[in-house]
């Protein structure tokens, strides 16, 4: 959802490396690894893929205690 409100402005390269600070800012410093990042990112696109396919409002901070 950051991603969408950030593209128009900054691209999509830049709209990327905005949310990737923003997200490293909250993942403690023991999970810092870029492949960490990554994985954390990919397991929130498919949750947030599945709540969207089934037309469900859902909000990713919500499950970060999950990942």
């Amino acid at each position: 959802m950051r991603y969408k409100e950030l593209k128009p402005d900054n691209g999509k390269e830049g709209a990327r490396a905005l949310v990737k600070d923003e997200v490293r800012k909250q993942i403690p410093e023991t999970k810092f690894s870029e492949e960490a990042l990554r994985k954390r990112i990919e397991r929130a696109q498919k949750v947030y893929g599945l709540f969207s396919s089934i037309n469900v409002d859902v909000n990713i901070e919500k499950h970060s205690d999950y990942y």
